[in-house]
């Protein structure tokens, strides 16, 4: 009997099983698959809970006696596994809610010569000194010529006093309002088209950064060798997922796994692809995903990072939510390969 609430609350399904013991006296049942005497087990609402099972050995007719009554802790997870017809497998996801209302529209900021948006712009150039490409926290702003720069509007109220000495084709960049000259000619955005893929990620140099394959390499496949532990395929910060595949390539000879298809993966005329760490896959969801408008063309549902947590479970995202989980190594889940430019 499944009761809702407390351990006599009201009981929303019951069934009884027929089975013989083994010579220890165990017997092994499982729920949701006897023969139902009230309610019906795909119709609870798991989500109402808490929930208790009570199991009882029964005397006579229908009579029986209580053996014992024990609180439903997982029950999450078994019905997740449950919705997906497939054991093991993630189900589909429910229907997303309405988008709530639009935000009243923030007041524009001075606009400065090839200000971005109104936001970033210059007050105060100095002579002979002209800045493009302008904008706010770590983007580059370009200077085209050789002289002097007085202020930078990144905050009508704050004004920040930029160094002098910046030469033609150096980038000046804005970082915790510490300014920088850079002696580099690159200029890579976000969401930009470039080294074989879409840039999600740019360091403040504005020249080395990370790319995601313009499409998912495969739309199920399994993280691969359960119950075998990677030596060194823990890394999750940035950075990490390069090495964590190569871990996962000398550890897990299996083909066909999530690290085996982006590490043989030859796209754009490379060949150094790499399956994501832990944080590289949140910060593709963040800048280039649902997060942010989805410009990776990204699936609604689970990617695989390189990240392993144990020895049959590794880390994944759900890029419908954003939400990050551990998942069963032998699930199937969406790839997308990265490369460092």
């Amino acid at each position: 009997t499944i009761r809702q609430t407390t351990a006599d609350g009201t009981a929303k399904y019951q069934e009884t099983h027929t089975d013989t013991t083994n010579a220890f006296g165990l017997v092994n049942l499982q729920i949701g698959t006897g023969m139902a005497v009230s309610g019906t087990f795909s119709a609870i609402d798991w989500s109402m809970g808490p929930y208790y099972l009570e199991v009882g050995l029964v005397t006579g007719g229908s009579s029986y006696t209580v053996m014992g009554t024990t609180q439903l802790l997982s029950v999450p997870y078994a019905l997740y596994a449950e919705t997906a017809n497939v054991p093991g497998v993630p189900g589909e996801k429910g229907d997303k809610g309405d988008t709530g209302d639009t935000g009243a529209t923030g007041a524009t900021g001075p606009a400065g010569p090839a200000g971005a948006d109104g936001q970033g712009g210059v007050t105060e150039a100095g002579t002979n000194v002209t800045i493009t490409g302008a904008g706010t926290g770590s983007n580059p702003y370009v200077v085209s010529a050789t002289d002097n720069v007085d202020d930078l509007d990144s905050d009508p109220t704050n004004e920040i006093e930029l160094p002098t000495g910046g030469q033609e084709g150096q980038i000046l960049t804005i970082i915790g309002e510490v300014p920088t000259w850079v002696n580099s000619p690159c200029i890579v955005k976000v969401g930009d088209t470039y080294a074989g893929g879409v840039v999600f990620y740019v360091d403040a140099s504005g020249c080395h950064g990370l790319v995601a394959a313009p499409s998912d390499q495969s739309d199920g496949a399994e993280w691969g060798c359960p119950g075998t532990r990677i030596d060194g395929a823990d890394g999750t910060a940035l950075g990490t997922g390069n090495q964590n595949t190569i871990d996962i390539e000398a550890g897990c000879s299996a083909a066909g796994t999530a690290a085996d298809i982006c590490a043989n993966l030859s796209l754009a005329g490379y060949t150094d692809w790499f399956l994501p760490s832990k944080d590289e896959l949140n910060l593709m969801y963040k800048n280039i995903g649902q997060g942010n408008g989805n410009v990776g063309g990204f699936a609604n549902y689970y990617y695989w990072s390189s990240t392993e947590v144990g020895t049959n479970i590794a880390s994944g995202q759900d890029f419908s939510s954003g939400d990050q989980g551990d998942f069963d190594k032998d699930l199937t889940d969406y790839v997308r390969a990265i490369r460092a430019f």
